[in-house]
């Protein structure tokens, strides 16, 4: 029965979504209330194509079994940026950040999600700073930070954390 877990994981990681999805469900069938295959089979479905409505309910029944696992808390922030459901958003990745406290990638997702609030998108991404977010091509690429990005505490940020890219 694990052996499928893993296998999928193994497909997984290799590319191979649709022999990652075949295991994962395989698995679930002994195993339908196991988080991590639930998981999985979300992103694998988003992965495949099949879209925010396939996946949102498994991230939900996720937490329905289990409210505090971090990934499906993170998922659903990111689904909700998709859908341009700030609010929203900003509620999964501040729950994720109470969950993984010095997990960066939560910070900086945050403050995608407060970019219309530049002060707070400044130090939400200031925090992910701190915990040791470092990938300054993914941030100067970041379309969703094109406000703040023209401002002076934002080039003050970056010259403090990144002064080599100054």
């Amino acid at each position: 029965m694990v052996a499928y877990f893993n296998l999928g994981l193994a497909y997984y990681n290799s590319g191979n979504y649709k022999q990652a999805e075949k295991m994962w469900e395989e698995y679930n069938k002994f195993r339908p209330d196991d988080t991590d295959v639930l998981q999985s089979l979300a992103q694998v479905g988003l992965d495949l194509g099949k879209g925010i409505e396939y996946a949102e309910p498994i991230f939900l029944n996720v937490l329905k079994l289990d409210s505090n696992y971090a990934k499906a808390h993170f998922s659903l922030g990111e689904l909700n940026l998709v859908k341009k459901d700030l609010v929203l958003a900003q509620k999964y990745f501040n729950n994720y950040i109470a969950l993984l406290p010095d997990d960066p990638a939560g910070y900086y997702y945050l403050a995608i999600s407060q970019n219309q609030n530049t002060a707070q998108a400044l130090q939400s991404l200031e925090l992910a700073f701190k915990y040791g977010y470092k990938d300054f091509n993914q941030l100067k690429n970041e379309t969703r930070f094109a406000a703040i990005q023209k401002t002076t505490a934002y080039n003050k940020l970056i010259k403090k954390y990144f002064p080599d890219k100054m």
